[in-house]
């Protein structure tokens, strides 16, 4: 709304220290007075000469005769003067009054499509009436007006985007609308504190007298909201179908193992009249993720509705609401609770007589109890919040649940372009022909897909890397022989889930790169490395090797940790046999 209240309004965003509210200009004013007044003075000698008439010598009037219709036209035109007066409203008397909104309010979603809005009942009309404005302004430690937070009623009382005022006089009726998201956002970080509100009908004469009128009314408000789902969090929580990811911004996350739902369920709205009363979180397969989040101050029943609860916190005294808050957030922010209460202790310092006096004190408390998640799959999170005045709240998040397990194998090795080696078998560098071999390594590194069909990274498909590495015994340096490779082996067209993948080449090793004897320039390995001379074996000798598989995933694991298999490892001994 633009304001066009000057002197009562203010500019959109400014705040200002809270004050009594100054009485209107003028309830009633006089406009055009030297018409008025020349209006004023023929009605005084139009009514004199009636009376000098009606009391005049026999009807006659200083020597004229009178007769009937003198007598009509004389009224006739005190008549029309009165109407003229009436009719231009020298005279301006307005009425202002407002009835609603008042109490606890929450709008309604069925009055303007994709808005919430709240109507307001009231009273703008009068003698001399011109027009009417509404203004809005959150009260508490500071005063916030709240810029476009009116929407304006037409005559049918409809909302009408396009009016910038009321143009019409109302009398008990709708005077426009209040849009509840107005008043969030301009309230700004205020909106925390508190959510009472000032409404002011501003009631203007064509005089630019005015009337004013104010009405208080708080939103029904809690922080309800799941924030973060084992570690992974949504860019914009609010948003139900805002995905999971790792960190803001980052690329989409899944969850496994045992975790915690964090975020709030906090009713705080109405002057603090609504409090905590219960909060329960649930869960259920969204293989479609297209679970809708319920409306919010509906009755709904997860139960009925497929849902399985993970935990139920009842409040029902100050001190178990207290104990779990820091400035109206639940501290910590952790949702998945037991259900049952318990206690904690705390400690403090108090001093008597100037001494200090270390005291234990036992208070209410839901110790946290994390959330086994089970079969890998898409997930959808509920999290229901009831106040004490029965109000209701919702929020769900969605998630991709992974508890598969990583799968990685080093199964054997083989010279490259001839058969398999045979277990407890020296692997010889020379090739017969005086040239060092190549050896393949060959096993399986890879991650069942979350969803069999489904093949989207980074979420069905979460595989991170594996790498290969080949270390000389009772050495500190190493080789790599494959340095995190990001596809998979067997890749997806061949394996995405099931029983162990057949044996595939993970890795290749050039026997040259570990030949002392070699003149060469010193080989660099697949991490860019150069081949430290403790890796290398001279000629005539032999050593023991030890190869190493390690495969992970992206899922964040309980928290803290990704999928992997640790490290595998695989034994060889190696005789380079080049000749001196």
């Amino acid at each position: 709304m633009q304001q066009r209240d000057e002197g009562h309004a203010h500019t959109a965003g400014q705040t200002r220290a809270t004050q009594p509210r100054r009485e209107p200009i003028r309830n009633v004013g006089v406009r055009g007075c030297w018409e008025l007044l020349i209006k004023i003075i023929i009605l005084i000698i139009l009514i004199l000469i009636l009376i000098l008439w009606y009391f005049g010598r026999g009807g006659d009037f200083i020597g004229f005769p009178v007769g009937r219709y003198p007598w009509l036209i004389l009224l006739i035109l005190i008549l029309l003067l009165l109407w003229l007066i009436w009719l231009q409203k020298h005279f301006v008397s307005l009425t202002c009054g407002l009835t609603d909104p008042t109490g606890c309010v929450r709008g309604e979603t069925d009055i303007l499509a994709g808005r919430v809005l709240e109507p307001v009942i009231g009273t703008a009309s009068g003698i001399g009436f011109s027009r009417y404005e509404l203004a809005v302004f959150w009260t508490g430690s500071v005063e916030v007006s709240i810029p476009d937070a009116v929407v304006y009623a037409n005559g049918a009382g409809n909302p009408d985007t396009a009016l910038t005022f009321g143009n019409h006089q109302v009398t008990s009726a709708t005077l426009g609308f209040v849009d509840i998201q107005k008043l969030v956002d301009g309230a700004g970080a205020h909106i925390h504190e508190g959510t009472n509100f000032r409404l002011e009908l501003y009631v203007i004469g064509i005089d630019g007298s005015r009337r004013t009128c104010t009405i208080t009314f708080a939103l029904t408000a809690a922080r309800a909201f799941i924030q973060n789902v084992g570690g992974a969090i949504p860019d914009n929580y609010p948003d139900p179908n805002e995905p999971l990811r790792v960190g803001t911004g980052g690329p989409l996350a899944t969850v496994g193992g045992g975790f915690h739902l964090r975020g709030a369920a906090d009713p705080y709205g109405c002057s603090g009249t609504e409090e905590l009363a219960e909060y329960s979180l649930w869960v259920k397969p969204d293989p479609d993720f297209d679970v809708p989040q319920p409306a919010m101050g509906t009755a709904y029943d997860p139960v009925s509705d497929g849902w399985t609860n993970i935990t139920t916190a009842t409040y029902t005294t100050a001190d178990q609401r207290f104990w779990n808050e820091v400035d109206g957030i639940p501290d910590p922010d952790v949702l998945t609770r037991q259900s049952v209460w318990s206690t904690k202790q705390v400690w403090s310092v108090v001093w008597v007589d100037s001494m200090p006096t270390l005291t234990v004190t036992n208070v209410p408390y839901l110790p946290p109890q994390a959330y086994g998640s089970g079969t890998s799959g898409k997930y959808c999170f509920l999290l229901k919040v009831v106040d004490t005045a029965g109000n209701t709240y919702y929020d769900i998040q969605r998630a991709w649940i992974d508890n598969e397990t990583i799968r990685g194998k080093i199964d054997r090795v083989r010279y490259q372009g001839a058969g398999d080696i045979p277990p407890c078998t020296d692997i010889l560098i020379n090739n017969g022909s005086g040239v060092a071999r190549t050896i393949e390594v060959l096993g399986f590194a890879t991650d069942p897909l979350i969803v069999a069909t489904d093949t989207t990274t980074p979420t069905s498909d979460n595989f991170s890397g594996y790498s290969v590495w080949l270390r000389k015994q009772g050495t500190s340096s190493e080789v790599y022989l494959v340095n995190n490779s990001s596809t998979p082996v067997p890749g997806r067209a061949t394996w995405t889930g099931g029983a162990d993948p057949a044996a595939a080449v993970i890795a290749t090793l050039d026997l040259r790169w570990l030949d002392a004897g070699d003149p060469g320039p010193v080989p660099n390995d697949a991490a860019g490395d150069p081949v430290e001379p403790e890796q290398r074996l001279a000629r005539q000798t032999s050593c023991t090797y030890d190869i190493f598989l390690t495969v992970s995933d992206k899922t964040i694991v309980s928290e803290s940790t990704h999928h992997s298999t640790g490290v595998l490892t695989f034994p060889v001994k190696i005789v380079n046999d080049l000749p001196l």
